[in-house]
């Protein structure tokens, strides 16, 4: 007697076992390296929107209610691969001698993800919030005042507005730790409280590399 196969196409099981293990395989493959095509076009495409756009996508996606926009001096926008990223920081950050804060916040606008610098000491079970620059704005001054006052000793902030870089305040006892860096100059030195004597300045220069090269860029 002559038997009959039930399988499509006369396969035997042993065979669509074996073809189904390759569409599997397949699958997979799609699964992994497709996605990450789609994010590096999503990616060029989103960076195509006005920075106003992709700063409110972004803040859409940090959930923390001390998060303030109006607090941040420095928005920044940068490209890299399939990764589209908004970074909010501080041009002046004051780090209190007790007290710790977030003091920047990166947003991926393709993954979703957040990331947060955390600066300052603090107990162990203490809930973080936002650095809010108006908090410490009377020590801020001092600091500017101490050094408009050295007679060009370590350079002027006219009008309270650093003319080049970032500046970090960390309060000690006693005295205020400055930290003044650019694109190819780290400045250093101390502020008294009380009288506002600048001591221990000093500085050095960056050896930047001209010439490398890399993938990720800010586009805004």
């Amino acid at each position: 007697m002559t038997r009959v196969s039930n399988t499509p196409n006369d396969e035997c099981p042993d065979i669509r076992k074996i073809r189904h293990s390759e569409y599997s395989t397949f699958l997979m493959f799609i699964c992994v390296f497709l996605p990450s095509t789609l994010m590096s076009q999503s990616a060029k495409e989103l960076s195509k929107l006005p920075k106003e756009k992709l700063i409110e996508m972004a803040v859409s996606k940090i959930d923390e209610p001390s998060f303030r926009l109006s607090d941040f001096t420095e928005i920044e926008v940068w490209l890299e691969d399939d990764e589209l990223t908004v970074e909010f920081g501080h041009v002046i950050r004051f780090i209190p001698k007790r007290g710790q804060y977030y003091y920047s916040v990166s947003v991926d606008l393709i993954s979703g993800s957040t990331g947060r610098s955390i600066q300052g000491v603090g107990p162990d079970d203490a809930v973080l919030t936002f650095y809010d620059p108006n908090k410490y704005q009377d020590e801020i001054k001092f600091v500017f005042d101490a050094i408009n006052n050295s007679d060009g000793e370590i350079g002027k902030i006219p009008e309270g507005q650093l003319p080049d870089g970032h500046m970090t305040i960390k309060e000690e006892a006693g005295y205020y730790d400055v930290e003044v860096d650019s694109y190819s100059t780290h400045s250093y030195y101390k502020v008294k409280k009380g009288s506002g004597k600048i001591y221990d300045a000093g500085h050095k220069h960056y050896d930047r590399d001209e010439g490398s090269e890399s993938r990720r860029r800010k586009i805004y």
